[in-house]
């Protein structure tokens, strides 16, 4: 073969050659969307309008590398948001509800301390059938007998010596509190706040019927002539016995508001936490629905092809 015609030949080749195109490693690679490989996290590509992370794709593939829609980018956000926001609802609502509780628990036991005090045996008044009282380190009792009568020497004081069974010649009744109070689960073994007002609120009813009493002797003496030296003994004691009593009564006046006050608020803790809880659990159902709803939307976002 002549030169002319060889070089002819290649020319022709090289010109036939370069009409036949070879695809770029850019142009070979497939267009991004969700799932498709990608090859550095954080690197983003546009297609069209849309724009694609690199990132792993929460539903598709979640340990390799692949195009991400914007879309899902937001739509998972959204979904991990909504979780974050139920779970931090939840960790408040136990939260709040042991603060309740644990206040509750405080204020219980300031009662239980005020009803002992106020039924604590004293042996300067009478006790009726049926009264409770309190001993240090032995518990509640019951008075037994008719009428226990005032002992300043504390020989009536409730012991071993003189407890028995109901019906019994013994003065008083051993009592062990089993209720169930509807205040607070640490009165259950103490009796109600109720029945420790009313026997004090007796006592002062008491009093005030005493005072009066006393009010009308010093009156009937006073207005008495030659009186003898034990009626002006006792006409000049009664001043000192009122005192003593109105002093007594405002005390306990006192002693029955404060626990009635504290009744109150026991009871309003009780019913913030009951509409707190009622509260919360609306909120979480609320929660729940917008996880399911926002995992919809993100796995619709996040989904092959977009």
């Amino acid at each position: 073969m002549s030169r002319k015609v060889l070089a002819a030949s290649l020319l022709g080749f090289l010109i036939a050659g370069s009409l036949v195109t070879i695809p770029s490693a850019e142009a070979a690679a497939p267009k991004a969307s969700n799932g498709v490989l990608c090859p550095k996290a954080g690197a983003k590509t546009k297609v069209g309008t849309n724009v694609y992370t690199c990132a792993k794709n929460p539903i598709l593939n979640k340990t390799k590398l692949t195009w991400n829609w914007s879309g899902c980018i937001a739509a998972q956000a959204t979904y991990t948001k909504s979780q974050a926001t139920a779970v931090d609802l939840a960790a408040s609502v136990v939260k709040n509800d042991a603060s309740t509780k644990a206040a509750a628990d405080v204020l219980a036991l300031t009662m239980i301390a005020s009803i002992n005090k106020m039924l604590e045996y004293k042996g300067n008044k009478d006790y009726l059938k049926g009264e409770t009282v309190w001993v240090r380190d032995l518990g509640y009792f019951k008075a037994n007998a008719e009428k226990i009568a005032i002992d300043r020497t504390n020989v009536n004081r409730p012991s071993v010596a003189n407890t028995g069974a109901p019906g019994s010649a013994a003065l008083w009744t051993a009592l062990v509190p089993t209720g169930v109070s509807p205040l607070n689960a640490k009165l259950d073994l103490v009796p109600t706040p109720e029945s420790a007002i009313a026997e004090r609120k007796a006592d002062i009813a008491h009093w005030a019927a005493a005072i009066q009493k006393l009010n009308e002797d010093a009156k009937t003496l006073q207005a008495a002539k030659n009186l003898t030296a034990s009626q002006k003994a006792t006409l000049a004691a009664i001043p000192g016995y009122i005192n003593s009593l109105s002093v007594g009564s405002t005390a306990a006046s006192a002693s029955v508001s404060s626990l009635e006050s504290s009744i109150s608020t026991l009871k309003r803790l009780n019913t913030t936490a009951a509409t707190n809880i009622q509260l919360a659990t609306s909120q979480l159902e609320n929660s729940k629905l917008e996880i399911s709803t926002n995992l919809s939307m993100r796995d619709q976002a996040c989904s092959k092809g977009l």
